[in-house]
């Protein structure tokens, strides 16, 4: 059950997660809590932990592919899969080195700089949620005031999917759903399945609420839950277009827009909604229990 306004995708979701969303909410509330509440910390708890190199995973220069490489069927669009505002796939070049958190912004570390939890499903160590992008834009000044060797902000959406794939040296970028390369096999939602279980919280494993961040195993980079668990903000207006007009080296995002972007995927979503390239888009002022961030930074 969802706190907020009902995002667009949730209506397309399986029979068998509409089992879940069945359940009593109140029962969901006593689940979540007591899986957050016994939970063993992550050691990452209060503003000051927002501001510790060991908080942050340093990335550096390089390229990619980003988006899609598949010619998204009817079949395809209908069940979640790529989609044609993730393509053409193209060469993206990251010339700034960054930093990005090695985990969700929790409800204690919002706390501590906000003074207020806005979350549904409450734990310390459970990412916040309920927060919007402008929300986000006051908690990061607010941070900023606390740090004069770094500048705080949102990940890109260029920055966010970097990290995501990981270079592909864990499994953690998973092949999309549809066509195949020449000769292989293209694999099923089940094997797909398989693959997210040990590194994201989605449908399947998540049983309708969200988790504490960090329990499940990283990307190669070091990074957890970045899909699955909550969806997560990033700095850009939502373009769909973008794929084909945007810039290849470091892009911003267009200049301006009605949504901005969260990428990740979340706690109700299909495996095939926690793609690395997948988009999402909401409005800057949206509030709800699937939606989250982590922070970026650089050095002045």
């Amino acid at each position: 059950m969802i706190i907020g306004k009902t995002p667009r995708r949730f209506h397309r979701l399986s029979g068998a997660y509409s089992l879940l969303r069945a359940l009593p909410f109140a029962a969901l509330l006593v689940l979540a809590s007591c899986h957050a509440s016994s939970s063993p910390a992550t050691g990452n708890g209060d503003a000051d932990s927002l501001l510790d190199n060991d908080a942050y995973v340093n990335i550096t220069s390089g390229e990619f592919q980003m988006g899609s490489p598949n010619q998204p069927s009817r079949a395809a669009r209908l069940a979640d899969g790529p989609k044609p505002d993730e393509r053409p796939q193209r060469r993206v070049l990251i010339t700034k080195p960054f930093e990005i958190g090695k985990y969700e912004v929790t409800q204690e570390q919002w706390q501590a700089v906000m003074r207020s939890n806005p979350s549904s499903f409450k734990g310390v160590n459970l990412p916040v949620t309920n927060v919007s992008w402008n929300d986000a834009q006051e908690f990061i000044a607010r941070l900023q005031s606390l740090d004069e060797r770094h500048d705080y902000r949102l990940p890109t959406e260029a920055e966010w999917e970097y990290a995501c794939r990981a270079g592909n040296l864990s499994g953690e970028e998973s092949k999309p759903l549809g066509k195949e390369a020449k000769g292989e096999r293209k694999r099923t939602p089940e094997e797909e399945e398989k693959i997210l279980q040990p590194i994201a919280w989605f449908s399947s494993n998540a049983f309708n609420h969200p988790h504490p961040v960090g329990h499940l195993k990283p990307n190669a980079r070091g990074l957890h839950d970045m899909r699955g668990n909550v969806r997560e903000w990033c700095q850009d207006w939502y373009d769909s277009s973008y794929y084909k007009t945007g810039e290849t080296e470091d892009p911003q995002g267009p200049p301006s827009g009605a949504m901005k972007v969260n990428r990740g995927g979340d706690w109700q979503s299909p495996a095939s909604m926690c793609r690395p390239a997948a988009r999402d888009y909401d409005l800057p002022t949206e509030r709800n229990s699937l939606i989250g961030f982590r922070l970026v930074r650089t050095k002045r």
